[in-house]
């Protein structure tokens, strides 16, 4: 029995009632555990043998089904689950009830596919209430757009808590044939008392039967997909080799839109006529420690290695964003520095995706740059098309970064041009495959059909390619004459160009610390006139579309994007204002950390220029829809599986 609290001294009810609940919990059965255990996602791993022991069995992988990735097993609550799991699982008669309310990502999560497993073998019935409310994924609205707050919202905070919630109720019966799990899905501002008026009557709840797909991790919830998609390969079974992006957490300090102003500031930050003190007053996160980052100690050993001009290098920062980085591999400058992602990139094309995000799917993005871990919502991961020499005998030049499978079932031809590359980008960004798969895209990667002839995957890699082209900011992308008038600056007669470049239309104001914050702005949305209608229409006999399906793809109207009162960027389809990658509205955000009182200075011509460029580059994007998912329905009757390695 644990030892006495002090308080039990002091007061004998407490003493006693401490000692019946001990001897309850030790030695008597427990048919019913009933609990709300804390959430905590920052709580790291348990330092205790016993606690970090506890979720051991949830850690280990289990064959035909996803192994559990991430750091999702830290939770707290997933601790007491264990507890929970294994207490009702001694009971001799084989019986028991756990019904916990916690945090709801453990029913899809990829961190969580053995612990799901674990359930589906120790419980005969699993009964899940999702009570919704997630900041994230939903952004605390119901499906039709309302308001839907946490369970734990109140008066004073409506809003409650900002990770969704769910009641799951385990029953373990060792009587009844193997697991079933019922789902059923609570909205809106009245579901507590939904709940309350079941509990006082003797209505019965309805609940959907759900058959969790172990190719998919048992997910508890609903995933829509296509008949064959589970029976496709993962991307890294494909492409075994990935990687996180870099993570800084001092970006005031290592990054920067202009090379000349962070070649400046890193200058003074390794200068001896500088003090700590002066810097903390120009730059103060170079000043400010951390439990991963000892501030005067590493700018100590810096000072002493002195400023490397090599180590500034371009750095995708958000879509369509590229900066400088000033990237130092040997101290804790930098967060997570990423050193074999950076010893494998020398100038390739790697498409970048997130596993998973809690906001949804999202189509990667593409880079030659180097990427920040924030490019996209869930943490960016950047798959490269090759990978250098693994072997002392492979010569100087790059491997293909493709599995022993992949390789088996590509010819030699298909190997070397990196086909399976550029159609994994084709599928990932065709809207129908999305759509199609929409459910098992939220909780891991990406599935891949393969083509069944060299035929079908050589046309698939060509519109890959093209949108490589088209995603790739470092792309030397030519528009024909009948893209001019989408995005086309128009300046004030006889105005002075500085003055016109300025961004002064509130786009972005400065957050806490160093972040920058989307600001409304100024997007006047308008129809379409009869001039740029009949430009959209030659517009569409070039792309072979009819002029009304190339109108409804970028858009019905369009939006003129002011910089400033007079200057502005005018027929911006609302399609493609409105289109986000990687969870960014990319113009948008583009413009808010352009804000003259950010930026500390107008935009140069080519940056100007660049955001048209930008405009054309997504409607290009938006009108290879219907081609993209032409070829994956061509794909789809005949795709294959990898063969097993």
């Amino acid at each position: 029995m644990p030892e006495r609290h002090p308080q039990s001294v002091i007061f004998e009810e407490f003493r006693r009632e401490r000692e019946d609940s001990e001897n309850i919990k030790q030695h008597d059965t427990i048919l019913v555990i009933l609990g709300n255990p804390p959430y905590n996602g920052y709580a790291g791993i348990a330092k205790i043998e016993e606690e970090r022991d506890l979720t051991n069995a949830y850690r280990y992988s289990v064959e035909g089904i996803p192994p559990p990735e991430g750091q999702g097993l830290n939770e707290l609550y997933v601790r007491f689950l264990r507890v929970a799991e294994r207490r009702i699982a001694q009971n001799a008669s084989g019986t028991g009830i756990v019904c916990f309310i916690t945090n709801y990502s453990w029913l899809y999560g990829s961190s969580h596919t053995t612990m799901r497993h674990h359930y589906l073998e120790a419980f005969q019935k699993v009964l899940i209430d999702n009570l919704n409310g997630d900041k994230y994924s939903t952004g605390k609205k119901t499906p039709e757009g309302l308001p839907d707050p946490s369970a734990f919202s109140t008066p004073q905070n409506r809003e409650g808590i900002q990770v969704g919630t769910a009641i799951n109720t385990l029953v373990r019966n060792l009587g009844t044939p193997s697991a079933v799990v019922y789902l059923r899905d609570l909205w809106g501002i009245h579901k507590l008392q939904q709940l309350l008026d079941e509990s006082q009557s003797f209505l019965e709840p309805t609940y959907n039967r759900i058959d969790p797909n172990p190719a998919l991790g048992y997910p508890f919830a609903d995933r829509v997909h296509s008949s064959g998609y589970v029976s496709w390969p993962r991307l890294p079974e494909l492409f075994p080799l990935s990687f996180p992006g870099i993570k800084t957490s001092r970006d005031s300090l290592v990054v920067d839109i202009d090379r000349e102003h962070l070649e400046v500031r890193i200058q003074h930050y390794l200068s001896a006529d500088v003090t700590d003190v002066e810097m903390a007053a120009l730059v103060p996160a170079a000043m400010m420690s951390s439990a991963q980052f000892r501030a005067r100690e590493v700018r100590t050993l810096l000072r002493a290695k002195g400023y490397v001009p090599s180590q500034i290098v371009r750095f995708c920062y958000r879509p369509f964003d590229l900066r400088w980085l000033y990237w130092e591999p040997t101290t804790e400058l930098l967060d997570r520095k990423r050193e074999d992602y950076v010893a494998n990139s020398f100038g390739q094309t790697g498409f970048v995706i997130a596993q998973i995000s809690r906001t949804g799917y999202k189509p990667p993005q593409i880079t030659r740059s180097l990427i920040d871990l924030n490019a996209t919502d869930g943490g960016a991961n950047c798959y490269q098309q090759l990978r250098r020499p693994t072997t002392l005998f492979s010569g100087e030049s790059a491997e293909q970064n493709l599995s022993a499978a992949a390789i088996a079932w590509l010819s030699d031809d298909e190997r070397s041009n990196g086909s399976l590359f550029f159609h994994a980008i084709s599928i990932m960004h065709t809207p129908r495959y999305r759509s199609e798969n929409d459910g098992a895209l939220l909780s891991d990667w990406p599935r891949i059909p393969l083509p069944a002839t060299a035929y079908l995957l050589t046309r698939s890699a060509e519109l890959g390619r093209r949108l490589v082209e088209l995603l790739d900011a470092e792309s030397a992308v030519q528009f024909g004459t009948e893209w001019t008038f989408l995005g086309t600056l128009k300046l004030p007669r006889d105005s002075d160009l500085n003055e016109s470049l300025k961004i002064t239309a509130d786009w972005g104001r400065r957050g806490q610390g160093s972040t920058v914050m989307p600001a409304p702005g100024r997007a006047t949305p308008r129809p379409w006139t009869d001039e740029e209608q009949r430009k959209i229409a030659r517009l569409a006999v070039a792309q072979s579309l009819r002029p009304e399906d190339a109108q409804a793809l970028v858009g019905g109207t369009c939006v003129d994007i002011y910089l400033n009162g007079d200057a502005m960027w005018s027929a911006v389809p609302v399609n493609v204002w409105n289109y986000t990658l990687g969870g960014y509205q990319v113009l948008k955000k583009w413009l808010s950390y352009r804000e003259f009182d950010l930026l500390g200075r107008a935009l140069r011509a080519d940056e100007a220029a660049y955001f048209t460029q930008v405009v054309r580059r997504i409607a290009a994007i938006l009108l290879m829809g219907p081609k993209l998912d032409a070829n994956y329905q061509a794909v789809l009757p005949t795709a294959v599986g990898l063969s097993p390695s």
